[in-house]
Formats: structure tokens, C-alpha cells, sequence
């Protein structure tokens, strides 16, 4: 329960393919440390397996929460993506997430 009110769990799953290990590995340790200042009632854990980095957010909250929680997920997501870019040179192109994400589904 949060502040008397009940609500089911809701849970986020994002599934983004970088084609290269050591991308997905540098974004998912890149956004490691929002996990750790989530709100109490919200989990967020991303980890990279092979070309992908795996995300799931979730909790016993409101849905508004858990999507501003995605939403916030994926603002930083995008900035690794572009700082990685500018690393290789590729200013003017970050990596879209509309373009790599392989699943977005609430369970």
C-alpha cells in the first residue's frame, strides 16, 4: 500500500539490441547508478547480455509513476547513447531508441 491507496504490480520490460557487446555493456553501466536512487516502491534494474542491455521497471505503484520511471530510464539511456556517440565521432548521429528497441510491453 502506498499513502492508503492499493495498487497492482506493474512491471516495464525494454529489451534494446546494440549489435556490439561492449556498447550494450557501457550503456547499461552508465545507467546502473539511477537504479540505485529510485523511489522506494519502484525497482529498476538494467543489465547488458550480449548485444543487449535489459531493463525492467516495475513496482506496486501507480502506472503514472512507473512510466515517468521508464521515461526517466530511457532520457538517460539516450544521453549514454550520445555521449558514446560523440566518443566515435558521430556528433551529429545518436543511436535511436525508436530504431533499436527490440520489445516495450507492460506485464
Amino acid at each position: 500500500m502506498s499513502g492508503g491507496r492499493w495498487f497492482p504490480e506493474s512491471r516495464v520490460e525494454i529489451t534494446i539490441d546494440y549489435g556490439e557487446e561492449k556498447i550494450a555493456r557501457a550503456i547499461a553501466e552508465a545507467v546502473s547508478p539511477d537504479n540505485i536512487d529510485a523511489p522506494e516502491d519502484i525497482r529498476v534494474e538494467s543489465l547488458a547480455r550480449g548485444n543487449h542491455v535489459l531493463a525492467t521497471v516495475g513496482g506496486k505503484t501507480s502506472l503514472e509513476r512507473v512510466i515517468s520511471t521508464v521515461e526517466d530510464l530511457l532520457s538517460c539511456i539516450q544521453a549514454a547513447e550520445r555521449a558514446i556517440g560523440a566518443l566515435k565521432g558521430e556528433k551529429d548521429k545518436s543511436l535511436s531508441l525508436s530504431n533499436k528497441s527490440d520489445s516495450l510491453e507492460r506485464l
